[in-house]
């Protein structure tokens, strides 16, 4: 994983697609955080195996219902 000062965001929040289209999240985040639910999407066995290869944390959370309020406020 890269340091927060060589990637343009320090704390990356990522969804399926991301997996599918094989993003360089390394590249582009410095702490990379999903759901389970995006885990439980990757029905494609290339991709999941993608995400069990990859050489870094995704770390797993799940959102407070005060942020998915004030997402939902935000559409």
């Amino acid at each position: 994983m890269r340091s927060a000062d060589e990637v343009p965001v320090h704390h990356l929040v990522v969804d399926s697609g991301a997996f599918i289209k094989r993003a360089p999240l390394q590249d582009l985040g410095a702490v990379i955080y999903s759901v389970k639910e995006v885990v439980n999407e990757l029905k494609c066995e290339k991709s999941r195996n993608l995400l069990e290869s990859i050489p870094y944390e995704i770390i797993i959370r799940e959102p407070s219902k005060q942020s998915l309020q004030i997402g939902k406020s935000e559409e």
